[in-house]
Order: C-alpha cells, then structure tokens, then sequence
C-alpha cells in the first residue's frame, strides 16, 4: 500500500531477528544455506573486506553464503551493523513472522512532506499511531547545518589565531633585525613599546 502513495519511488521493508553471527562457526551445520548481504559494519567486524566464491558466515545456528557488502548506509546507519536475508530464508530457517518490523520508503523531494503525512495512516489503517514514522534525511540536513555552523566558527577561530601568531612573528622578526642592524653600526638597540 506505500508503494501506491504518490510521489513515492521506492519501498523496501526488513524484519528483525535475533542471533549471533560469527566468521567460522563452532558448530557443524548441516541446513541448506541462505544467502546473505552484510552490512558494511558487520563485515568490517566479521573481517570481511570482499566477497569470495563461496564466503559464508555462521549466523542464527547456520551457514549464509555471503551474496555482497553494502556501502555504509547514510540515511539508515542501522542496516551497518546487520546481516540481511531474504524474507522467503528468513521465514524457511531463522523463523521470521514474515511481519516487516522496519518499512524504507524514498520519496520524490518535492513530495516528501505529503508522503510523509500519509504513512502512518498507510502502514496500518486501524491504527495510525502505533506507526513511527521518521524522516532522516531531515537530520541530515541539521547535522549538515550544524556542521557548516562548526566550520564557520573554526575558520574564524583559526584566521584570528593565524593573525596573532603573524603579528607575533613579525614584531620578533622587526626587533631581531633592528638589534642585528644597530649592533652592526655599534649603537644602542632601541626599540619603542609603542612600535
């Protein structure tokens, strides 16, 4: 039903289950294998940089060939840290409900607000506010704010630090070379405080 919302352009959904993942597994396994795609922080945490023929990890008491790893994920940190398997794997060996438990929608940005108002009223029509619709790439653009505040002041920071260690630099460069200078000629090094 999203997927019909106006203005929406793509929807993907992902369910959660619970289970350690391992690289080499400690137990032998004899179920058929899922396949897998690993976050970009689980595979770094797996020590896995790229995928081989028949990689596998041992995730929820089985083997999952490795399929790819995903970019880190900006908009959705929290799919780093996961091992996705499709929903037919997941219902068939690890017992998923087949109930997405997380929906990602991507909107055209003209039409992100409306999409957005509709949602919860979409995902579950008798009861819109057991939904919790967020909207990241709203932070996205405040923490892109905030940090364009940051570079700002830093900048700032560092053009005044950068003028009084010149000025500092060019006052001891002016007296060293008056001192060079008048005791060169023999006379008495004078340098006003006021210069």
């Amino acid at each position: 039903m999203i997927g019909s919302i106006g203005g929406v352009t793509e929807v993907q959904e992902i369910g959660t289950i619970e289970g350690d993942v391992y690289s080499s597994p400690l137990i032998p396994a004899t179920a058929h294998e899922p396949v897998c795609v690993l976050g970009a922080a689980a595979a770094e945490r797996l020590g896995i940089d790229r995928v081989f023929a028949s990689e596998r990890i041992w995730a929820g008491n089985m083997w999952c060939y490795v399929a790819g790893i995903l970019n880190p994920a900006v908009l959705a940190p929290e799919i780093d840290s996961s091992v996705l398997v499709g929903f037919p794997a997941a219902e068939s060996y690890l017992g998923f409900d087949g109930n997405p438990s997380t929906i990602y929608v991507r909107a055209q940005t003209s039409q992100v607000s409306a999409v957005y108002n509709l949602l919860g009223a979409t995902a579950n029509p008798q009861d819109p506010s057991e939904v919790d619709v967020s909207q990241p790439s709203a932070v996205l653009v405040a923490q892109a704010d905030a940090q364009g505040r940051i570079r700002r002041i830093q900048f700032l920071s560092e053009a005044v630090l950068l003028a009084l260690v010149g000025g500092a630099a060019g006052v001891g460069a002016g007296a060293l070379s008056t001192a060079v200078y008048a005791t060169a000629k023999h006379e008495l090094i004078v340098i006003p405080a006021l210069a």
